[in-house]
């Protein structure tokens, strides 16, 4: 083989190897990000904004960087979260912000944390973190909803974010029809209940903000939320401490099961349905019944299960 057809060969494979890595990027990356960067009823122009977020990455998968920083430290001390009962652990800060690297391989993490957050790709941290978004779920239908509509397009209806049955609650306990006529009790609402209200972050990527606050594990996003991590941070003495035998009582035998909140309750009691309801007796609750369709008073052959007649529910006993 002569000289020039070396050449020939080595510049038709460079060719194919920048042809390949373009439609890599333009199918595989650019494509599936479009709805991040334009308005719905906007003219699509491929003109896209930096994802590049090198500086955020060396600060924030570097543990020795992490672990300097005081910020865990000048937090206050966790609270009780408003009735639930148990105030979250005091964590280091390496606990609640390291960044895994595996975690930049994950469909979240190639966007990059400018995409989402906001912020500047700059060595200063002053300036890195001008106009970022700690939380950016809490712009759901603008962060997540890029990619997540037929999801964000329900979640403002869902009592996880609107806290609608914890409203009317308060109202009816005091009597008042409307917090226009109760000042005092929108102030404690917004100050306290308020505090358990929920974004698509709190559960499927950072501690509830009321709990303990931080990344449940180095920024993974988890499909089905841990329930020690997330539910309990506002649902813990009364249900899922309860439930997990963390509060004097043997843990439920399902728990020892390894069964968690979502293997009952439905999705749509954390996403919503795109219907407001008025509390949560309203919604699709999960019944033992859906399993145990043999304990039906009418059906059931035991005189447990039959002697009351339906009048007593399943957890009484």
């Amino acid at each position: 083989m002569n000289q020039s057809s070396i050449k020939l060969l080595v510049s038709i494979l460079i060719t194919t190897m920048l042809v390949g890595s373009a439609l890599f990027i333009h199918y595989n990356i650019l494509l599936p990000c479009m709805p991040l960067f334009y308005e719905p009823d906007q003219e699509i122009v491929w003109d896209f904004p930096s994802m590049e977020s090198s500086y955020c990455i060396d600060c924030h998968t570097n543990e020795a960087v992490i672990a300097a920083s005081t910020y865990a430290q000048d937090l206050p001390t966790p609270e009780n979260t408003g009735g639930s009962g148990a105030p979250g652990p005091q964590l280091e800060t390496v606990e609640m912000f390291l960044v895994s690297e595996d975690f930049l391989n994950t469909a979240h993490g190639v966007l990059g944390c400018i995409t989402c957050h906001g912020g500047q790709n700059v060595p200063v941290q002053e300036q890195a973190h001008a106009g970022m978004f700690s939380y950016p779920s809490r712009e759901f239908e603008t962060t997540c909803g890029a990619c997540h509509g037929d999801i964000t397009s329900m979640y403002s209806s869902s009592i996880h974010y609107n806290l609608q049955g914890m409203q009317h609650g308060l109202l009816e306990f005091s009597n008042y029809g409307s917090f226009s006529d109760a000042h005092v009790h929108k102030e404690v609402f917004e100050s306290d209940c308020f505090k358990c209200h929920a974004t698509c972050g709190d559960c499927h990527v950072s501690r509830p903000k009321s709990y303990s606050e931080g990344l449940i594990d180095q920024h993974f996003f988890f499909e089905s939320p841990p329930m020690e991590e997330t539910c309990y941070g506002c649902h813990n003495a009364r249900n899922a401490g309860e439930y997990m035998g963390m509060f004097n009582f043997d843990s439920d035998v399902h728990n020892e099961m390894e069964m968690t909140c979502m293997d009952c309750h439905p999705v749509s009691n954390f996403h919503g349905t795109g219907e407001m309801t008025y509390n949560m007796w309203e919604e699709e609750l999960p019944s033992c019944l859906d399993c145990h369709e043999d304990k039906y008073y009418k059906e059931a052959s035991d005189l447990h299960h039959t002697v009351h007649e339906g009048s007593l529910s399943c957890q009484v006993c």
